[in-house]
């Protein structure tokens, strides 16, 4: 039962990771957008959603990790 338990944590955390990366991917792309003057009006404000985002499922993955 408690290998059970840690493999759920761990399942659920990869999750986390790999939805922190994605995001950090999709930031990596508006950002190179917002360079090259592609929609900077509309994309700098999702820019920064998604930072505060990514940060929050960082503070979820730190938040599982401990």
């Amino acid at each position: 039962k408690v290998f059970a338990t840690i493999r759920k944590k761990l399942e659920s955390e990869m999750t986390l990771v790999t939805f922190f990366w994605i995001l950090i991917g999709v930031i990596i792309l508006l950002l190179m957008a917002i360079r090259f003057d592609i929609k900077k009006e509309l994309l700098t404000p999702v820019f920064w959603l998604l930072i505060g985002i990514s940060f929050m499922v960082l503070m979820g993955i730190l938040w599982n990790a401990i």
